[in-house]
């Protein structure tokens, strides 16, 4: 018998919060001294939200692996999204000011999210929680051996 996948709405939310602290942080720390107080609002909004949403798809899942997986993909994704129209709209609304900052680096981002997808994996799996209707982790493994004890 196969293990069904499980999404838990434990790890959704702890990797949808820890999403939408660490992604705006990184920001910040890396960004935000260049930034003017309406457009750092801006950014870190924007960021927050979008670690939230990744935060929240990759740590649904009950393994970290895959967390982490959808955590990275979905961190790069919304990274392209969002850097390009929002670096192009920067750079003209901030000729007057000579706008100098960069974006943080791709990797950097990357790891917020991989983080977030494993966390709430993590959770799930030391919390011992599943879904109801679902079989646990221990009534698969019993299952398992008593089909391979059978088949010899």
């Amino acid at each position: 018998m196969a293990k069904r996948m499980t999404l838990t709405p434990l790890g959704a939310l702890v990797g949808g919060l820890l999403g939408a602290v660490i992604r705006p942080l990184t920001v910040y720390l890396y960004a935000g001294h260049v930034l003017s107080g309406s457009e750092s609002n801006v950014i870190l909004g924007i960021s927050a939200g979008l670690g939230f949403l990744v935060g929240m798809i990759s740590g649904a899942f009950t393994r970290p692996v895959i967390g982490v997986t959808l955590g990275g993909l979905g961190a790069i994704t919304t990274y392209g999204v969002t850097v390009v129209p929002l670096t192009f709209c920067f750079c003209l609304t901030s000729l007057n000011h000579g706008f100098q900052g960069d974006p943080p680096p791709l990797w950097l981002i990357t790891l917020t999210g991989m983080i977030c997808g494993c966390c709430g994996g993590l959770v799930e799996l030391l919390t011992g929680r599943s879904q109801p209707g679902s079989p646990s982790a221990e009534s698969v493994g019993q299952q398992t051996s008593n089909n391979s004890s059978e088949s010899v």
